[in-house]
């Protein structure tokens, strides 16, 4: 039978590893050697790739697997001889070549780098370190056939603000190990042994393979963070056909790579480029092709030239964040039907726009202060802001999330959700995720319409979901073998609806969410004036067409307020370069603000009792067991009362909690311990040490005769009422509040009192 001569697709990766395999016309496979147990019992199939070992079963549970597979395994399997040579050559570290997982294939006995593919973080490509004959240059090859991947994705931290994308996994190794060994100390760099302690705590290093290599489906790596591009010094080449000047490969690989993140449907919050200098992208005071390793060994003192590379780091040119198409950088239009961010930079040029624009109550105007507070705390760390916007049908709560949703850089508007987990999967191992959850990094979830949550048959599931990533971290498994653990998760969730949303209260498994009221109800005279305002608006309006422009659909008033919205959100939340006095991080600004709050004892203390009471009113009795009866401890809600006052401080442009601060949180925690309870307490306090009979509590509290006794019961289990009997000579069974809850009760409503 003869040898086939053409060199099948299929087995290509295997014979670039090293893998002697045989192969004929009319055979269906490949048989060679096993590179991990030597025995000639290797099978790979001619056309699609799978491997197959028979003594060693190497490869997945059925003794197989396929290219990808291969290279892990291979990679696995390799050692570190001749890494202290290769450090040596590449004038860097041994210990940073094996954090980078850089080995010495054991079939080639050439140096192997590892490629990672982005979101599952596992090895997708290999590529060979060897010397090029034509050139004597050593050269990084990819394995044929397969996908370019991300190099040192293996250290990658989702937490870290910071990425630096380099040309080549060399000189993110080099970046790597000067950052791992600098700290930044009264404005200048110094050295250090502490990694936690160092600028690479901030920021993670990442490399693509060439310049020209860097894809799409790789943007949303990137999303919200500052990325730092870090390409080659290249001089502009002549096409060697036709004679034309090539733009410096190293300078438009940059423009491209920033062209692609910028129209990701996630960006970056910002992007910059080292600019070497000059108006053509590159530099002739360097060589040609000096990159981020050689301007590094350029002087003795590493950390100098560090501060000098660092210094040449700055924000990308605006015409750069553009649209890709076909491989060249174009002008990306802007959509037309969507309102752009206007900047807007005090609380009070906000609201000016929206009395403009519509009847602005106070009750819309704490719902969007609560709102904006909740957005701008999503990465603070400690217990996240989740807020219910509760208010009656047409009372302007979804023109408020329509504004806040302006800014998709930090908002996720979800008019309804199926859960929070996709275990859907593709023929490919680097299909992007496609789980809520992935899109949800340092964002605020905005639902509008909360209503038709509650008729979703999954509403257990969702509510589930949503309770394990409240603490940053959530992990599941499905059936189909795909399974997913996400950390590091901060995320915020503005739910709105009508008085229904607080049937989800009845969890016992402890409520996430805080409330705030619009409206407690619909005034006569309040609802009067808005209808005479919204008659004329619709007498004037219906004449006209809307062409697109959203100020059209709108009107132009409540498109500028939406606008201003956007924007003064964007404003909180864009990163600056402040920066904390101990401590020398890039923080947002609305970072940087929160940490310079003054909160006083006393207002501390106010949010202590109000975590504390909001924490028995809104306890109920368990609908799946009656042994024991609990309530929430009240850490959770003591720590989202501090935070909510201080981010509240920063929306409405106080140094300080004030008085007008903790009135917005008190009322916040009164909404939010609104219910049966509440309403019991309320009614019983009036009644003093003297109680009231249960039939005069079912009356006034409007309570069925089971309802009410079982809530009594629950009530005094958790030590909120106490039962007493009253003396003759007519012997009536009473209800009170213990000591506890009044002097609770009296100081919680003599704040609110005192806030008005």
């Amino acid at each position: 039978m003869p040898q086939v001569t053409t060199e099948p697709q299929a087995i290509r990766p295997y014979l670039f590893h090293g893998v002697d395999l045989t192969y004929r016309d009319g055979a269906t496979e490949a048989v060679g050697e096993c590179p991990f147990c030597a025995k000639n019992k290797f099978y790979v199939s001619l056309e699609t790739g799978e491997y197959q070992c028979k003594v060693c079963a190497t490869g997945n549970k059925n003794g197989g697997g396929n290219a990808e597979i291969f290279l892990r395994k291979l990679h696995e399997n390799s050692n570190g001889h001749g890494l202290p040579e290769l450090a040596k050559h590449r004038r860097i570290d041994l210990a940073t070549l094996h954090a980078w997982k850089v080995a010495t294939s054991h079939t080639t006995r050439d140096p192997i780098v590892p490629g990672y593919y982005a979101f599952s973080r596992d090895i997708g490509q290999l590529y060979r370190y060897v010397k090029d004959r034509k050139t004597d240059k050593f050269k990084l090859l990819a394995t044929p056939t397969m996908e370019q991947q991300l190099h040192g994705l293996n250290l990658f931290e989702d937490s870290k603000p910071i990425i630096y994308l380099c040309e080549g996994p060399w000189d993110a190794m080099a970046l790597w190990e000067v950052l791992s060994k600098t700290k930044r100390l009264e404005g200048r760099l110094t050295g250090t042994s502490q990694m936690e302690h160092s600028l690479l705590a901030e920021a993670n290093i990442i490399a693509v393979p060439g310049c020209y290599t860097f894809m799409e489906k790789w943007a949303r790596l990137f999303s919200d963070k500052i990325v730092c591009l870090m390409y080659d010094n290249d001089y502009p080449k002549k096409n060697p056909q036709t004679g034309a000047v090539i733009e410096s490969p190293g300078f438009f690989g940059m423009k491209r790579t920033a062209a692609i993140l910028s129209s990701s449907n996630r960006p970056p919050a910002e992007i910059r480029y080292l600019n070497w200098g000059g108006a053509a992208g590159y530099n002739e005071e360097f060589p040609d092709g000096c990159d981020v390793r050689d301007f590094l060994q350029l002087g003795e003192n590493k950390l100098a030239q560090l501060q000098l590379l660092l210094d040449r780091v700055e924000e990308v040119p605006k015409e750069w964040w553009n649209t890709v198409k076909r491989g060249k950088v174009v002008t990306k239009e802007k959509e037309p039907n969507e309102i752009q961010c206007k900047e807007c930079k005090t609380y009070k040029e906000l609201t000016t726009a929206w009395r403009k624009a519509m009847k602005w109550i106070d009750g819309l105007d704490h719902a969007l202060a609560v709102m904006l507070a909740s957005a701008i705390s999503t990465r603070s760390i400690g217990d996240q802001l989740w807020i219910k916007v509760i208010g009656p049908a047409a009372c302007g709560k979804s023109t408020l999330c329509e504004a806040l949703s302006v800014n998709k850089n930090r908002v996720l508007a979800k008019s309804t959700i199926r859960g929070f987990h996709s275990g859907f999967k593709t023929s490919s191992n680097d299909a992007e995720d496609n789980s809520l959850i992935s899109m949800l990094y340092n964002k605020t979830l905005v639902t509008k319409d909360g209503d038709t949550l509650l008729q979703s048959p999954n509403l257990g599931q969702i509510l589930s979901e949503a309770r394990d990533l409240y603490d940053s971290t959530s992990r599941t498994h499905y059936r189909n073998k795909a399974s997913k653990d996400y950390q590091g998760v901060r995320m915020t969730w503005i739910l709105c609806g009508t008085s229904s949303l607080r049937s989800i209260d009845a969890s016992e498994l402890g409520e996430r969410f805080i409330d705030c009221v619009i409206m407690e109800a619909i005034d006569p005279d309040l609802e009067d004036e808005i209808l005479i305002r919204k008659a004329l608006r619709a007498e004037r309006d219906v004449g006209i067409e809307c062409n697109g422009d959203p100020r059209s659909q709108y009107g132009e008033e409540l498109a500028e307020a939406m606008a201003l919205t956007g924007g003064y959100l964007e404003y909180l939340c864009e990163n600056t370069d402040l920066r904390l006095e101990d401590r020398s991080k890039i923080v947002s600004r609305a970072g940087y603000l929160l940490s310079k709050v003054v909160m006083p004892m006393d207002q501390i203390e106010r949010c202590i009792r109000l975590g504390k009471f909001v924490a028995y009113m809104r306890a109920r009795p368990s609908i799946k067991q009656e042994e024991s009866a609990e309530r929430e401890f009240g850490t959770r809600l003591v720590s989202q009362m501090v935070r909510l006052a201080k981010c509240l401080a920063v929306i409405l442009n106080h140094s300080t909690v004030t008085d007008e601060v903790m009135a917005r949180v008190t009322k916040v925690a009164l909404d939010t311990a609104r219910g049966t309870g509440m309403n019991i307490i309320r009614y019983l306090h009036k009644w003093g040490e003297d109680g009231a009979e249960t039939d005069g509590i079912e009356i006034r509290c409007n309570l069925e005769t089971t309802e009410c006794r079982k809530m009594l019961r629950f009530m005094k289990q958790i030590g909120c009422l106490e039962r007493f009997e009253t003396t003759p000579p007519k012997r009536r069974i009473r209800w009170r509040l213990t000591k506890r809850i009044r002097s609770l009760y009296e100081m919680v409503t003599a704040d609110a009192l005192s806030g008005t």
